[in-house]
């Protein structure tokens, strides 16, 4: 989306989220004041982005660590997505970051953009649909995103405890991670994670994505 001055906002990145055809331009002040309402209303949506569960995978050997799978509504056309706006390279346009509290026992992970390389993509894109946008243009975009996440609460203490007292270790930043994604519909009991829930073979995977240091924001339990 264009804005008079040449500014550029992109809404991004929950997956499925297509840009509107054609370009959307903004002439007046108006105009640009409703379509900041509109993403605020789109980021402060109920439950927008948000896994219905993470089920972690390991075992209880000390110091392994435990993998991720984010268990998400449309989680199968979300993989897709995912990997067609990576290009198949999901490790260099996507990372993990996760907080742990250890006083209270819950965490918070989400798999984030890797905002430089989702520039570059933009980039692309844009081009691709109007030639006269330029490398400055895309420069200055604002980027908004809303992650895929998971936030525990405490409900989810005992999973964290007994990770955490057989020895066992959650990604840390520096390394790399496979993280899974599992559509709900293939979930078999409604409210019921445990084994015989779901085929693990329906787990759909991205490899090696680097784990960064969480934001401030995911330290606090909302």
């Amino acid at each position: 989306m264009t804005v008079a001055e040449k500014k550029m906002v992109t809404i991004s990145y929950v997956p499925l989220l297509y840009s509107q055809w054609p370009l959307c331009e903004i002439n007046t002040k108006r105009q640009r004041r409703k379509l900041y309402q509109s993403v605020k209303k789109l980021l402060s949506g109920p439950n927008y982005g948000q896994a219905t569960a993470c089920i972690w995978f390991g075992n209880d050997e000390p110091g392994h660590v435990h993998i991720p799978t984010l268990v998400l509504p449309r989680g199968r056309d979300i993989f897709k997505h995912i990997n067609w706006w990576s290009q198949d390279k999901p490790e260099e346009f996507f990372q993990f970051c996760m907080h742990y509290d250890a006083n209270e026992h819950w965490y918070r992970c989400a798999l984030v953009p890797n905002l430089s390389k989702s520039r570059t993509r933009l980039t692309f894109n844009l081009k691709e649909i109007d030639s006269g946008i330029d490398d400055a243009t895309c420069a200055d975009a604002s980027i908004y995103f809303v992650p895929l996440e998971f936030n525990s609460g405490p409900r989810c203490s005992q999973t964290c405890e007994k990770i955490i007292s057989a020895g066992g270790m959650f990604p840390e930043p520096g390394s790399h991670v496979d993280i899974g994604i599992l559509d709900d519909a293939l979930i078999n009991t409604a409210g019921n994670m445990g084994p015989g829930s779901f085929d693990p073979s329906a787990v759909d995977w991205l490899h090696n994505i680097p784990v960064i240091e969480p934001h401030a924001n995911m330290k606090r339990l909302e």
